[in-house]
C-alpha cells in the first residue's frame, strides 16, 4: 500500500502532450483577387511544438485560385496548399495534418476532414508554440471569383478525428470535458 498513487498529477499544468485548440478571432476576412490577406491567431501555451495541425474554413473561392501558407510565431512558413481542386469551391473544416492518409490535392470539395498539406508541418517541431500565428491566403487568379476566410484554428498535440465520429463538434468546445452525474 505504501507509495501507491505517487506520481499522480505529475506534469499537470504544463500542457505538454495534451490536446489544445486555439481559434482565430481575426475572421471573417474577405479574400481579394490578385492579393493576399493575413489573419492572426494568438496561441497562449508555453509548450514547444510537437504535433501541429491547422484547420481552416474558406467559402466562395475557387480552390484552384488560392494558396494558403501558415507562419509560426518563430517566422517559419509552411505551404498548406497551392491551387488545388480546379473550379471546385470550399474548404469546410479542412484540417491539414501530416499524419492524414489523403493529400489535399486529392481531396474532394468541400474537403471536410484531415488531409496532408503540401508542405510539412513537422518542420515546426521544436519551435515555441506561444505567440502570434499567421495564416496567409492569396487569390492568384483574376476571374471574378472571390471568397471569405470564415475561420481557422491551430491544434497542438491533437489526433485528427475520424470522419463522422462527431469529434469535430465535440472539440469545438476547446477540449472541456462534459462530466455527467456520478
Amino acid at each position: 500500500g505504501e507509495g501507491e498513487g505517487e506520481g499522480e498529477g505529475e506534469g499537470e499544468g504544463e500542457g505538454e502532450g495534451e490536446c489544445a485548440v486555439f481559434v482565430s478571432v481575426d475572421v471573417p476576412k474577405a479574400i481579394i483577387e490578385n492579393d493576399a490577406i493575413i489573419s492572426e491567431l494568438v496561441v497562449s501555451d508555453a509548450r514547444t511544438i510537437g504535433d501541429v495541425n491547422i484547420e481552416l474554413t474558406i467559402q466562395g473561392c475557387r480552390a484552384g485560385d488560392i494558396e494558403a501558407v501558415v507562419e509560426s510565431p518563430s517566422g517559419t512558413q509552411i505551404g498548406l496548399f497551392t491551387q488545388v481542386g480546379g473550379e471546385s469551391q470550399g474548404f469546410i473544416e479542412t484540417i491539414l495534418d501530416d499524419d492524414a492518409e489523403t493529400g489535399i490535392g486529392a481531396a474532394d470539395a468541400p474537403r471536410t476532414g484531415c488531409f496532408v498539406p503540401v508542405g510539412a508541418l513537422a518542420e515546426l517541431t521544436g519551435e515555441a508554440a506561444n505567440g502570434v500565428w499567421l495564416l496567409k491566403i492569396r487569390d492568384m487568379v483574376v476571374n471574378g471569383h472571390t471568397g471569405v476566410l470564415e475561420a481557422w484554428k491551430v491544434y497542438l498535440d491533437c489526433p485528427c478525428p475520424a470522419p463522422g465520429s462527431g469529434s469535430l463538434a465535440i472539440r469545438r468546445g476547446h477540449g472541456e470535458r462534459m462530466v455527467g452525474p456520478e
